[in-house]
Protein backbone atom coordinates (compact mmCIF):
# COMPACT_ATOMS: atom_id res chain seq x y z
CA UNK A 1 0.00 0.00 0.00
CA UNK A 2 1.34 3.48 -0.74
CA UNK A 3 1.03 6.34 1.56
CA UNK A 4 1.36 9.87 0.43
CA UNK A 5 3.68 12.45 0.98
CA UNK A 6 2.56 15.95 1.71
CA UNK A 7 3.91 18.33 -0.34
CA UNK A 8 5.23 21.23 1.07
CA UNK A 9 4.92 24.89 -0.13
CA UNK A 10 6.82 27.43 0.99
CA UNK A 11 5.68 31.04 -0.24
CA UNK A 12 8.41 32.95 -1.78
CA UNK A 13 10.03 35.84 -0.68
CA UNK A 14 8.42 38.76 -2.67
CA UNK A 15 11.58 40.44 -3.08
CA UNK A 16 12.13 43.82 -5.46
CA UNK A 17 13.75 41.99 -8.35
CA UNK A 18 10.58 39.62 -8.26
CA UNK A 19 8.28 42.33 -7.97
CA UNK A 20 9.54 44.00 -11.21
CA UNK A 21 9.70 40.94 -13.12
CA UNK A 22 6.68 39.97 -12.09
CA UNK A 23 5.32 43.12 -13.50
CA UNK A 24 7.26 43.52 -16.71
CA UNK A 25 6.48 39.34 -17.43
CA UNK A 26 2.11 40.71 -16.82
CA UNK A 27 2.70 43.89 -19.33
CA UNK A 28 5.13 41.57 -21.76
CA UNK A 29 2.00 39.11 -21.73
CA UNK A 30 -0.55 41.77 -21.75
CA UNK A 31 0.87 43.30 -24.82
CA UNK A 32 1.47 40.37 -26.81
CA UNK A 33 -2.07 39.78 -26.34
CA UNK A 34 -3.51 42.70 -27.75
CA UNK A 35 -0.85 42.85 -30.40
CA UNK A 36 -1.66 39.22 -31.61
CA UNK A 37 -5.47 40.26 -31.34
CA UNK A 38 -5.01 43.14 -33.45
CA UNK A 39 -3.39 40.90 -36.02
CA UNK A 40 -4.59 37.86 -35.61
CA UNK A 41 -1.05 36.11 -35.01
CA UNK A 42 -0.87 32.34 -34.07
CA UNK A 43 1.13 31.48 -31.07
CA UNK A 44 3.69 29.85 -32.63
CA UNK A 45 4.48 33.19 -34.76
CA UNK A 46 6.93 36.21 -33.51
CA UNK A 47 5.57 38.94 -32.27
CA UNK A 48 8.54 41.67 -32.95
CA UNK A 49 7.59 42.35 -36.41
CA UNK A 50 4.03 43.49 -35.64
CA UNK A 51 4.99 45.16 -32.76
CA UNK A 52 7.20 47.09 -35.24
CA UNK A 53 5.03 48.41 -37.80
CA UNK A 54 2.58 49.66 -34.74
CA UNK A 55 5.64 51.39 -33.61
CA UNK A 56 5.36 50.45 -29.93
CA UNK A 57 8.84 49.91 -27.69
CA UNK A 58 9.44 46.44 -26.00
CA UNK A 59 8.03 46.57 -22.41
CA UNK A 60 11.61 46.36 -21.39
CA UNK A 61 12.54 49.65 -22.95
CA UNK A 62 9.45 50.99 -22.16
CA UNK A 63 10.60 50.83 -18.48
CA UNK A 64 14.20 52.19 -19.40
CA UNK A 65 12.23 55.25 -21.40
CA UNK A 66 10.25 56.21 -18.25
CA UNK A 67 13.45 55.93 -15.85
CA UNK A 68 15.36 57.98 -18.28
CA UNK A 69 12.56 60.69 -18.53
CA UNK A 70 12.81 60.95 -14.31
CA UNK A 71 16.45 61.49 -14.80
CA UNK A 72 15.84 63.86 -17.13
CA UNK A 73 13.57 65.67 -14.96
CA UNK A 74 16.27 65.41 -12.34
CA UNK A 75 19.20 66.87 -14.68
CA UNK A 76 17.11 69.69 -15.53
CA UNK A 77 15.13 70.28 -11.90
CA UNK A 78 12.75 69.72 -12.87
CA UNK A 79 11.58 66.54 -10.70
CA UNK A 80 10.12 66.18 -7.37
CA UNK A 81 11.76 67.58 -4.78
CA UNK A 82 11.78 63.72 -2.69
CA UNK A 83 13.62 62.61 -5.80
CA UNK A 84 16.37 65.90 -6.10
CA UNK A 85 18.14 64.61 -3.40
CA UNK A 86 18.46 61.08 -4.27
CA UNK A 87 21.45 61.67 -7.11
CA UNK A 88 24.05 63.97 -8.15
CA UNK A 89 25.33 65.33 -10.66
CA UNK A 90 28.87 64.46 -11.23
CA UNK A 91 31.09 68.07 -10.36
CA UNK A 92 34.90 68.06 -12.10
CA UNK A 93 37.21 68.09 -9.39
CA UNK A 94 39.81 70.63 -11.44
CA UNK A 95 38.53 74.08 -13.05
CA UNK A 96 39.90 73.35 -16.25
CA UNK A 97 37.83 72.91 -18.97
CA UNK A 98 37.26 69.77 -20.55
CA UNK A 99 35.34 68.52 -24.25
CA UNK A 100 32.19 68.00 -23.72
CA UNK A 101 30.79 64.73 -24.44
CA UNK A 102 34.23 63.36 -23.71
CA UNK A 103 34.25 60.97 -21.07
CA UNK A 104 33.01 62.52 -17.51
CA UNK A 105 30.78 65.51 -17.98
CA UNK A 106 28.10 67.97 -16.16
CA UNK A 107 25.20 66.00 -17.09
CA UNK A 108 26.37 62.93 -15.91
CA UNK A 109 25.15 61.53 -12.98
CA UNK A 110 27.61 60.71 -9.61
CA UNK A 111 27.71 56.89 -9.26
CA UNK A 112 28.30 55.76 -5.62
CA UNK A 113 28.62 52.50 -3.69
CA UNK A 114 26.69 53.36 -1.12
CA UNK A 115 23.38 55.27 -3.65
CA UNK A 116 23.96 51.75 -5.28
CA UNK A 117 23.31 49.67 -2.29
CA UNK A 118 20.38 52.47 -1.24
CA UNK A 119 17.99 52.12 -3.71
CA UNK A 120 18.31 49.84 -7.07
CA UNK A 121 16.48 52.01 -9.12
CA UNK A 122 18.45 54.82 -8.91
CA UNK A 123 21.52 53.66 -9.84
CA UNK A 124 19.85 51.83 -12.78
CA UNK A 125 18.50 55.27 -13.81
CA UNK A 126 22.35 56.54 -13.44
CA UNK A 127 23.66 53.93 -15.65
CA UNK A 128 21.01 53.91 -17.77
CA UNK A 129 21.80 57.68 -17.82
CA UNK A 130 25.17 57.77 -18.18
CA UNK A 131 25.37 55.66 -21.65
CA UNK A 132 22.94 57.70 -23.13
CA UNK A 133 24.92 59.78 -25.77
CA UNK A 134 25.67 63.39 -25.22
CA UNK A 135 23.64 64.52 -28.10
CA UNK A 136 20.65 62.98 -26.86
CA UNK A 137 21.30 64.27 -23.15
CA UNK A 138 21.82 68.18 -23.84
CA UNK A 139 18.73 68.57 -24.98
CA UNK A 140 16.46 71.35 -23.31
CA UNK A 141 13.12 70.68 -24.55
CA UNK A 142 11.28 67.73 -22.56
CA UNK A 143 9.17 66.66 -25.57
CA UNK A 144 12.08 66.60 -27.92
CA UNK A 145 14.18 64.87 -25.45
CA UNK A 146 11.29 62.05 -25.05
CA UNK A 147 10.92 61.93 -28.94
CA UNK A 148 14.86 61.25 -29.45
CA UNK A 149 15.06 58.90 -26.94
CA UNK A 150 11.99 56.82 -28.05
CA UNK A 151 13.71 57.16 -31.61
CA UNK A 152 16.77 55.76 -29.89
CA UNK A 153 15.47 52.95 -27.82
CA UNK A 154 13.37 51.90 -30.80
CA UNK A 155 16.67 51.30 -32.80
CA UNK A 156 17.98 49.65 -30.56
CA UNK A 157 15.12 47.26 -29.51
CA UNK A 158 14.49 46.73 -33.62
CA UNK A 159 18.22 46.65 -34.80
CA UNK A 160 17.52 43.63 -37.03
CA UNK A 161 14.53 45.21 -39.14
CA UNK A 162 16.59 48.78 -40.13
Amino acid sequence: MRTRQAIKVTPTKLTKNNLIASVENLFKYKLNKAVRFIFDVRLREHISPYLYSLHILPVLYRMKFKVITIAYKLVKGTAPPYLLDKADLFKPTSDKPVRQGCGRDHLMFESSVTMQKSSMWIAKMVMEWNKLPFDLRCLQDLDVFKSKLKTHYFKQAFQQFD
